[in-house]
């Protein structure tokens, strides 16, 4: 009985420690949404590395339409603190989980729509899952087998699905129903954090932000000014003007009150390019409470 319940708290542990990660993702769509993905399953069943996924899934398992890939590592050294993955093994995964185009198992058309996990040894249907792409794939890795899971990116593309890979690394690391249930129980959260974040249809590449914005909006949602982030990011004030353009446009947003809101995750509602520039009535709430009018700065950014 101490064992089971030893154990059902690691994996409430686990799972809480997923949660956390995944509520800390950026609610914009940044470049490194899915590396920041990733990392936090690694937290399932450490130590391990992770990839995660956004791909259309087509019955039979076969993936088309890749849009971002998303690796991590979390290795811990003999003393319990950790290492930082090789980035040959990293670059290695990211390669590779790009130009994957199968699940590597047949998903039905209920578990493309609804969601499974589970260790790949069993969803193979007994199959070596070695032998071929995912045998490439985690080559370098090694693990004893592979958790994996997908979830549906809301109903907007048929298909579209969030797509997670675990590999456990430690010496004789089994997979069990604690793990799968673990995935099982934070894929449907980060899922949700990824249509705040990215949306229900296909982003792309105009709807990422750049290194250079996501510091100028992070810099705006501490309240500083153009002319002060500019001063911080040692650029001129019109090399900031453009790049809060970039960013209204980006998250359509005609506010800096708006565009925090959007920032924040407090707006996650679909972007509609027909209108861009026209605010909702919730969109002028939040802007006004967030930040009331916006100032000089705000405007000269948007003419």
């Amino acid at each position: 009985m101490m064992q089971d319940t030893t154990g059902m708290l690691g994996s409430l542990q686990a799972a809480v420690d997923v949660a956390v990660d995944i509520c800390n993702l950026p609610a914009v769509a940044t470049l490194d949404w899915c590396d920041g993905a990733a990392a936090a399953l690694t937290r399932v069943c450490p130590p391990s590395f992770a990839c995660v996924m956004i791909a259309t899934i087509e019955p039979g398992g076969d993936m088309i339409a890749h849009e971002v890939v998303g690796v991590a590592g979390r290795i811990h050294n003999g003393d319990g603190g950790l290492l930082s993955p090789t980035e040959r093994r990293l670059s290695h995964l990211r390669t590779t989980a790009d130009r994957l185009r199968h699940l590597g198992w047949q998903p039905s058309q209920e578990a493309i729509a609804r969601g499974r996990c589970g260790a790949l040894s069993t969803l193979a249907g007994g199959r070596d899952w070695r032998i071929g792409p995912l045998g490439v794939m985690w080559g370098d890795v090694e693990p004893s087998d592979l958790l994996v899971g997908i979830h549906p990116l809301g109903d907007a593309e048929r298909g579209r699905c969030l797509i997670a890979h675990v590999a456990p690394i430690a010496p004789g690391a089994v997979i069990d129903e604690d793990h799968t249930q673990v995935l099982a129980s934070t894929m449907p959260l980060l899922a949700s954090r990824a249509l705040v974040a990215i949306g229900e249809r296909r982003a792309g590449a105009s709807r990422w932000l750049t290194i250079r914005e996501q510091q100028v909006l992070e810099q705006l949602t501490l309240g500083h000014s153009v002319r002060e982030i500019a001063e911080r990011l040692d650029r001129s004030p019109h090399t900031v003007h453009d790049h809060v353009k970039s960013l209204h446009r980006k998250l359509n947003a005609s506010s800096r009150g708006e565009l925090i809101a959007r920032a924040l995750g407090h707006l996650a509602e679909p972007i509609d390019r027909s209108q861009q520039g026209k605010p909702s009535a919730v969109a002028d709430q939040l802007a006004q409470v967030i930040a009331g009018e916006a100032d000089a700065d705000d405007q000269a950014a948007k003419d």
